[in-house]
């Protein structure tokens, strides 16, 4: 009985988003910039990020995304467990490779509204955050809209939050963290 009821959830969600206001999709490589600013008032992180993602359409409504991001991290990081108190440098470099989902559920003419959720890597030249490991996990979730044509060019501009931790990985003893929030702005171009 449960399995009827997703099947008639799927033929109801994919009858109601391919609908004649939602032009199709194609392959897109979106090229921008991102900024994450740490949300934790014991650290003053910011992390720039040049990124290159790419889109490949499942259906007109969910999308599987992937990218290369070149990253850079200044600021500082409060020691959290030494007395007193040690103010650490947090600037690095790296390098972050992420994929993931995303979900476009309508469209309002040239507007398309999305979810998406991305996981991933990051290398850092330095540990990052400080205490921590040259390599990260990574989880990146937000919104954001596309303007534009959705077969040639768009506008892309989000809203993410990001996590960036080892996860305690490969027996490492330590697991700081870096907890922020961030917009992204990209345009998104025909892939051939």
């Amino acid at each position: 009985m449960r399995l009827a009821w997703l099947h008639v959830l799927i033929a109801f969600f994919g009858a109601t988003t391919l609908n004649a206001t939602q032009a199709p999709r194609d392959k897109h490589l979106a090229l921008g910039g991102e900024v994450s600013l740490n949300q934790d008032p014991d650290r003053d992180i910011t992390i720039f990020l040049v990124t290159a993602e790419g889109t490949d359409p499942v259906s007109n409504w969910f999308s599987l995304t992937g990218g290369v991001s070149v990253l850079g991290v200044i600021g500082d990081k409060m020691q959290d467990d030494s007395l007193p108190p040690v103010t650490l440098d947090a600037s690095t470099i790296g390098v972050r490779l992420l994929a993931g989902g995303q979900f476009n559920p309508f469209q309002l003419g040239r507007v398309r509204p999305y979810a998406e959720l991305g996981i991933g890597t990051v290398f850092s030249a330095q540990e990052f955050p400080p205490g921590g490991t040259f390599w990260n996990f990574t989880q990146r979730w937000g919104i954001g809209i596309e303007v534009g044509n959705p077969v040639t060019t768009r506008l892309r501009v989000a809203f993410y939050r990001t996590h960036i931790s080892n996860g305690k990985g490969f027996g490492h003893p330590r697991n700081p963290s870096f907890d922020g929030r961030g917009v992204l702005v990209s345009f998104a171009l025909p892939r051939i």
